[in-house]
């Protein structure tokens, strides 16, 4: 068993470097030239956010937060680095209020992105504020009537009026 164990943990590391090098022969071919083995902080925090975003589409909440939270603390100054990882965070209700500050960051970061408005309304809409998803939602709708997810949700917003 022990020597199992020994030969999955080497297989896993050579995994983790064929993804290194990978992400390493994207860069390069992209045309940054700054990743080299130590990788720059920019780069980590893309590969990081990747992963994340890998991970929350599979349903891996803690992973993806765990990634998300990593490219975020690296580039705190990207809005959708902490816009998603306040999406990840949403998905716990324990952390919604840490999800709520991480979403209105990336807000503040930029303000015309009517994306990032939807996932403020829809953390709302979840937490039952549904004065602040509308004006969020309104807010996304004036940025780009044609958002899917933002008409989702106002036609949500609607039905829970006439319910409720």
């Amino acid at each position: 068993g022990y020597d199992n164990s020994l030969e999955r943990a080497k297989q896993f590391a050579q995994a983790e470097a064929k993804k290194v090098k990978a992400v390493q022969e994207v860069a390069r071919q992209d045309g940054d030239t700054e990743l080299d083995g130590s990788e720059t902080g920019m780069g980590r925090a893309e590969y990081s956010f990747r992963e994340g975003c890998g991970a929350l589409d599979q349903g891996r909440i803690n992973a993806a937060v765990k990634y998300l939270a990593n490219a975020a603390r690296l580039e705190p100054q990207e809005a959708r680095y902490r816009a998603y990882y306040g999406q990840a965070l949403a998905a716990d209700e324990y952390t919604r209020r840490l999800a709520e500050n991480e979403i209105q960051a990336a807000v503040k970061l930029e303000p015309a992105n009517a994306a990032f408005r939807t996932m403020l309304a829809e953390l709302y809409f979840d937490l039952k504020f549904h004065r602040r998803a509308q004006t969020e939602v309104d807010r996304a709708l004036s940025i780009d009537p044609h958002n899917a997810a933002a008409n989702l949700l106002l036609r949500k917003l609607e039905k829970s009026r006439k319910v409720g």
